[in-house]
């Protein structure tokens, strides 16, 4: 049975001084104040497993766990609710206001698939078996037309590809009388064919490796998008240089594309090594229009892939980057287009100060929910800037400006969300609900840099490397709690609508000569 589900549903948390959007497409979601939660909340009001988000037949439901001060779903305290698309979720002074993406059938048995399966054997009629075989077709046009309709189904209902190409395969062998058969997919970049189902009319098992596929035939096949026929194959002047088929005695064969819009997915190859049969016209025409058919499943099967990629995309970008990032990313990665450039960037450091005291005064996992919350104030500060968080690393956040997308007056709006993360910090301080009020250091840099797509080919991450970001890392360590500390750089390309006050010329660890330093008043 399939599954009806939205592509891009997300949620838009919005939380004081804090508003973020969260990708749903990894459900179940646990939402609590424990930091192991998918969405945990730092809030005195929010139980540790407070409430989760898991899909329904009906489509995404949430939840209450038990928590102490319950779960509202516009405005109204629920149990358990399907969310429907601009439903408001409220927990403890969080709002959740759940976003429906576009819906489409999803699993392997895709119904959309099927529709268009059954609409593909009506073309398939119309523009390979009818022209092939003429209005008076008669018996053989039915029998094929039955046949077709038989695979199609077989197509579109199999839970899986393996079980969709043993039955196709199995119609296959049902309908034409062929000794020896085998499909391959094309895998991968490389392009290479992979067999994924051999066949033997006389033998229930049978390696890939026995059926040796007539390589002359098989790049006919894949360069020119046609059918190949032979009903012999060892006196076909097509194939007069074609030592493969001499050498494996092949008397007849027939194979044809798996293609589908322009896109081929494979072939299917069948062979006699005895005279007792040799391939027709309608054999060709019938195994063309079933290629068809399974070509169109595979192009299917790599939709949904591409989706589910980009959903498992979205999600892990949202972590990092401002909704419209995470678009430009999204795109850039459909069209490989993240190369490496060199551009002026603004990058701000910011950590929690005595982190290490923090850590032996509290529980791991109060510790860990102080350390979330000191994130959320943070990424909200630099999202709402225009700057994207690059990475963390333990206690601290290391964010970018003017990269990947252009931002006016970068190193000014640096400077402002570094003002607004420490205002947060120091509005936390003072709410009696702050059972251990905390400092941060903020160092902030500008300068050129290489930014782009930087690791090996299994593992890439969009980053910055150059002297400026070392710089702006040795600046948040010069110990000025609540205080955003800045180079004569940063403050030059701010402009003079900045306070700053100089601090003199500081000796930086790793650095040979003395930089110029500023505090933000």
């Amino acid at each position: 049975m399939s599954v009806v589900q939205s592509i891009d549903d997300k949620l838009i948390l919005e939380s004081p001084g804090n508003r973020r959007e969260i990708f749903v497409g990894d459900l179940p979601l646990l939402i609590g104040r424990e930091p192991s939660c998918a969405i945990p909340l730092n809030d005195t009001l929010v139980s540790r497993n407070h409430a989760r988000i898991e899909r329904r037949e009906g489509g995404v439901a949430i939840t209450d766990l038990g928590s102490a001060n319950g779960t509202c779903v516009n405005g109204s305290k629920i149990t358990e609710s399907l969310l429907l698309d601009g439903d408001m979720v409220s927990i403890g002074e969080t709002t959740l206001t759940y976003r429906k993406g576009k819906e489409r059938e999803t699993g392997t048995r895709d119904v959309q698939a099927s529709v268009e399966v059954e609409e593909a054997v009506e073309e398939i009629q119309r523009s390979i078996v009818l022209p092939a075989m003429g209005r008076g077709g008669g018996r053989r046009q039915d029998a094929m037309f039955s046949i077709l309709f038989n695979v199609g189904k077989a197509v579109s209902a199999a839970a899986t590809l393996s079980e969709m190409i043993e039955k196709a395969m199995g119609l296959v062998f049902s309908a034409i009388d062929a000794e020896r058969g085998i499909a391959l997919f094309i895998e991968g970049s490389s392009g290479q064919l992979m067999p994924k189902c051999v066949r033997h009319r006389h033998r229930e098992k049978v390696a890939p490796e026995e059926i040796k596929v007539s390589s002359t035939i098989v790049r006919k096949v894949l360069a020119d998008k046609v059918a190949v026929i032979t009903s012999d194959a060892k006196r076909d002047e097509r194939f007069s240089e074609g030592l493969s088929i001499r050498q494996m005695n092949i008397r007849s064969a027939l194979c044809v594309p798996l293609w589908e819009e322009g896109e081929i997915f494979g072939i299917v190859y069948l062979d006699n090594l005895a005279d007792s049969h040799r391939f027709t016209n309608d054999d060709m025409v019938l195994l063309t229009a079933i290629g068809n058919l399974i070509a169109i499943r595979l192009r299917h099967e790599r939709l949904n892939e591409k989706l589910q990629r980009e959903t498992a995309l979205r999600t892990n970008l949202a972590r990092y980057h401002s909704p419209d990032v995470v678009e430009l990313l999204v795109s850039r990665w459909q069209t490989g287009d993240i190369a490496l450039e060199e551009r002026e960037v603004t990058v701000l450091f910011v950590d929690i100060a005595e982190s290490t005291r923090l850590a032996e005064q509290l529980s791991p996992a109060d510790f860990a929910a102080l350390l979330n919350g000191f994130f959320d104030l943070s990424v909200a500060a630099i999202f709402a800037n225009g700057g994207h968080v690059n990475k963390f690393i333990g206690d601290c956040v290391m964010a970018i400006f003017n990269a990947p997308l252009d931002v006016e007056a970068h190193a000014q709006k640096a400077i402002r969300s570094a003002m607004e993360i420490v205002a947060g910090v120091r509005r936390r301080a003072a709410v009696a609900g702050e059972r251990v009020p905390y400092g941060v250091h903020i160092g902030i840099n500008t300068g050129r840099a290489l930014v782009g797509n930087i690791g090996t080919e299994s593992r890439k991450e969009y980053t910055v490397i150059g002297d400026v970001v070392n710089t702006a890392a040795r600046l948040s360590k010069l110990d000025r709690t609540n205080e955003a500390v800045v180079s004569e750089a940063t403050l030059q390309s701010a402009g003079g609508d900045v306070r700053a006050e100089r601090m003199g010329d500081i000796q930086l660890k790793g650095k040979e000569q003395a930089l110029a330093v500023y505090r933000i008043c």
